[in-house]
């Protein structure tokens, strides 16, 4: 397995946050749309429907996507907790060289 270099690994935590922050944005954002989309079909006494947004795949419904941003959004929690333990394990290991070496 190969080894990435401290700061390496620092930007790939930051990066992961980073992506996981704007993921969060963006559900945000979709939930404003939805509330937004309800309260203008209750004034003009409608059913507001699913909100669906034509894909290369076909239709895709806000809900389908919020599905799947939410999952992404926890593989980036999981992928920042094995980050943070592969940066703690790497720091254990060179406190450990260097006490072996000062002893």
């Amino acid at each position: 397995m190969a080894t990435t270099s401290l700061p390496d690994q620092r930007r790939a935590k930051k990066l992961l946050q980073t992506e996981a922050r704007w993921i969060q944005r963006v559900l945000f954002g979709l939930g404003k749309a939805q509330e937004a989309r309800e309260k203008y079909a209750e004034i003009q006494g409608e059913d507001p429907g699913p909100i669906e947004v034509n894909a290369k795949k076909g239709l895709v419904t806000l809900e389908d996507l919020r599905a799947g941003l939410e999952k992404r959004a926890g593989v980036l929690v999981e992928n920042m907790a094995e980050e943070q333990r592969r940066t703690m394990g790497n720091q254990r290991a060179s406190a450990a060289k260097t006490r072996k070496g000062t002893g």
